[in-house]
């Protein structure tokens, strides 16, 4: 490397703690279709690091995409659709606003666990988030 690294030497381990003093977080997906959160390098990584560490992530979306994806998931194969839409993780394709933190956080992943593995481990994760939205809306008795 050049030296001119934006980011700190230690930055995953800082990343964990402060994950783990707040002990919880919030995704706020823009739609349940190819959300823009899924193409943000920083939010895989904290999804995946959230995951790793057992914190709970709370997935919002906007009342009306709410609304979208309850229908989707009652359509036949809904929830396999939505499953998709949202399971489609590529880490290595995502971006940052910042091309140097971009770098940092893929070469953090490249020199850890790997892009296989974070894709994984988030898609699981959406998956249950998938699920958690068919059990809610089941479990409200049909209503939002």
């Amino acid at each position: 490397q050049d030296g001119s690294q934006t980011g700190c030497d230690n930055l995953e381990e800082i990343f964990e703690e402060r994950l783990t003093t707040i002990g919880r977080a919030v995704a706020l997906l823009d739609k349940w279709e190819s959300p823009r959160y899924l193409t943000r390098v920083w939010c895989i990584y904290e999804q995946f690091v959230a995951a790793k560490l057992g914190i709970q992530m709370d997935m919002i979306l906007p009342p009306s995409e709410a609304e979208r994806v309850t229908q989707e998931l009652l359509r036949p194969g809904g929830v396999e659709t939505v499953r998709q839409a949202v399971g489609g993780i590529d880490v290595a394709a995502a971006e940052a606003s910042v091309v140097e933190d971009e770098n940092t956080v893929k070469g953090m992943i490249e020199d850890t666990v790997g892009f296989a593995e974070v894709n994984r481990v988030v898609s699981g994760r959406m998956a249950q988030w998938v699920s958690d939205q068919f059990y809610a809306y089941i479990g409200s008795g049909g209503s939002q």
